[in-house]
């Protein structure tokens, strides 16, 4: 699978932030010599549970944990030594991921990330079905709904957050790296006709890809669950090989 991870973030047709497979709180400590921030993720988890976020400060460092239905820790620590301790504590010895942070844009001081979904339609060609967006709680490190985050209108976030005509722009380009995204991992999982895709927009406007998923889990958006229903059913029409009219081709 991480092989499919590199193929899809280099066909995405957006930059990716720097991640490192790591089981040691030190190797957290060495990105951060490169970027303000850094995201601790479990590897395996979901929903956003376990996630932290370090980052720089004038004084030392501040980490924000984030556990269960919302619930979050934070501590500041003037050494690097006393960061590595706490987040030994929080990781435990399981693997995670340590991701470059990107800050993203803001809308009333909340970021948001936007995800898209491409689905075989009923010629068996790639479609872009959906663009949703979830934002981020006040103060929280993620936008997933059980923590606190809510669903919001990528259009409306992106004209607020930038311009309408950066919103246009950027749903474009990311409907087209979605697209392309499927089509690379189609080539290594043949049987794919379904996925979707996490990205997000930063505060000068430039869009990033974060990752894919072959197994999506259902949309919030009621228009995107129906179209995404209603395309399933097309297809698999298709590849059972009936045509118009309920007949086999």
């Amino acid at each position: 699978m991480a092989a499919l991870s590199v193929a899809a973030r280099r066909a995405s047709l957006a930059p990716a932030p720097a991640r490192h497979r790591a089981r040691h709180p030190g190797n957290a400590a060495r990105v951060l010599a490169r970027y303000p921030s850094v995201f601790l993720k479990p590897c395996g988890g979901k929903a956003g549970e376990g996630v932290l976020r370090v980052t720089k400060t004038p004084v030392g460092y501040e980490a924000i944990g984030q556990s269960k239905k919302g619930m979050r820790q934070s501590a500041a620590f003037p050494r690097i030594d006393d960061l590595e301790t706490w987040c030994w504590r929080w990781i435990g010895h399981a693997p995670y991921l340590v991701q470059q942070g990107i800050e993203l844009a803001k809308v009333r001081g909340q970021p948001f990330d936007l995800r898209a979904l491409v689905q075989k339609d009923g010629r068996g060609q790639w479609q872009l079905t959906g663009i949703g967006a979830r934002v981020a709680p006040a103060g929280g490190i993620t936008t997933h709904v059980p923590q606190g985050g809510r669903i919001g209108n990528p259009q409306v976030l992106l004209a607020q957050a930038l311009s309408s005509d950066a919103a246009a722009r950027l749903q474009d380009q990311l409907g087209s790296g979605a697209l392309a995204v499927a089509h690379t991992l189609e080539r290594h999982m043949p049987n794919l006709a379904e996925c979707s895709m996490d990205f997000a927009v930063d505060r000068h406007g430039k869009l990033w890809f974060f990752e894919a998923n072959a197994k999506p889990m259902t949309f919030d958006e009621p228009d995107i669950q129906r179209r995404a229903l209603n395309t399933r059913v097309r297809y698999a029409q298709w590849a059972a090989g009936f045509r118009t009219g309920g007949k086999r081709g």
